[in-house]
């Protein structure tokens, strides 16, 4: 094998590392981004929960929704983070 043909083996190589790398962190970064949204139904779940024992009022539709934006939530992140695994 000549020099010529080894050089571009080995860059080709790297060529293939580099997007593997871009696509985990890529992947990573939108981890981050779902769970920084997750957080925040966490949060408004909380704060409607606590207003609504306060006041003494049923909210159950509301629970409900956040409830189902939190299970389609954690969905992405395990589908993301399986494809990390891959």
């Amino acid at each position: 094998m000549s020099f010529m043909d080894k050089m571009a083996q080995t860059l080709n190589k790297v060529g293939e590392k580099t997007s593997e790398v871009a696509n985990t962190t890529k992947i990573k970064m939108d981890i981050a981004k779902v769970k920084s949204n997750l957080d925040e139904k966490y949060k408004l779940l909380g704060e409607l929960v606590y207003t609504a024992l306060k006041e003494n009022k049923t909210v159950d539709d509301q629970v409900q929704a956040y409830i189902n934006e939190i299970d389609i939530l954690k969905a992405e992140i395990a589908n993301l983070e399986s494809q990390l695994g891959e």
